[in-house]
């Protein structure tokens, strides 16, 4: 059976634009208000932190991958 591409399309689109709009909008608060939205972190700070990066210093990244999600799949 040969999967649809156009139906499968427009579902990965509102995906990516949900994901990606959520990290343009957590990025954005971690960058104005100095926290991230909700009450701790995710498990990918584990991961930033094992890489000797500060995942409070993860808000202009966050932004820049939410809008290429954006872009990528608009």
């Amino acid at each position: 059976m040969k999967a649809d591409h156009r139906a499968i399309r427009p579902i990965f689109a509102l995906i990516a634009l949900a994901v990606g709009g959520y990290m343009v909008f957590d990025g954005t608060a971690q960058v104005v208000t100095g926290s991230y939205v909700g009450p701790r972190l995710g498990p990918w700070s584990i991961f930033v932190s094992t890489l000797w990066v500060n995942p409070y210093s993860m808000g202009f990244p966050f932004i820049l991958l939410g809008l290429q999600l954006f872009t990528f799949w608009s």
